[in-house]
């Protein structure tokens, strides 16, 4: 009886599901023991600034990273979806160093350290708001050169325009032969709205009609 007690104890327990332990998720501190030296490696991006920083080749990589993620960052317009796109740039970086992606130097070792996720994510979003902000202000700059290389090519075709206008050149000669020191404000003001009329039809007309120029004689003004 008493065997037979065991046995159905042993078969109860054996029946009992195994619970399996949650994993633990793998943090960026993770990676390697803290008294394992790391060696920095090629596809480690370095957190900080100099010229290291910005040469080493794992930092050109991150950057390019950055670059290509740049547009569905700016389209993101939820924090869920930039958070998404920062940790897929992270796991990116991961995935290529051995050491965990994101170092930094501890100034009092001169050893390179894994940095905490959070740094990782600041490194990131920082990254991308800055290649962001970088891009808009190059576009708004070139937009203003384009607009005033646009402005000068128009106003280089007005003048050309003009002095190569009999109808015209006769206006404004006609203008400066009556404009004189002593002539009141008001005629100077009726003259020159009154020039600028002419102008203005004659532009019109040429450019609607190339055809012969009237003789400039005829303007009055």
């Amino acid at each position: 009886e008493d065997s037979n007690s065991a046995l159905n104890h042993n078969n109860s327990i054996s029946l009992q599901p195994k619970i399996m332990s949650e994993p633990k998720k793998m943090s960026s501190s993770s990676f390697l023991s803290s008294s394992e030296e790391i060696v920095l490696a090629p596809t480690d991006v370095i957190c900080g600034r100099g010229r290291i920083c910005a040469q080493h080749p794992g930092n050109r990589f991150f950057r390019k990273l950055v670059e290509d993620h740049l547009d569905r960052y700016a389209q993101a317009n939820t924090k869920l979806a930039k958070s998404v796109l920062v940790t897929t740039i992270i796991k990116m970086v991961r995935h290529q160093s051995p050491n965990g992606g994101f170092l930094k130097k501890n100034s009092k070792t001169g050893q390179y350290e894994v940095v905490s996720d959070r740094l990782a994510r600041e490194k990131v979003g920082q990254t991308l708001r800055d290649a962001l902000h970088t891009k808009y202000r190059s576009s708004t700059e070139a937009k203003r050169k384009r607009r005033l290389h646009e402005m000068d090519i128009q106003s280089q075709q007005m003048k050309h325009m003009i002095l190569s206008n009999q109808h015209v050149s006769a206006v404004l000669s006609e203008v400066s032969s009556k404009i004189c020191d002593d002539m009141e404000d008001s005629k100077v003001e009726r003259l020159f709205a009154h020039a600028n009329s002419v102008i203005l039809t004659e532009l019109k007309r040429t450019r609607s009609d190339p055809g012969p120029i009237r003789n400039p004689c005829s303007i009055v003004i």
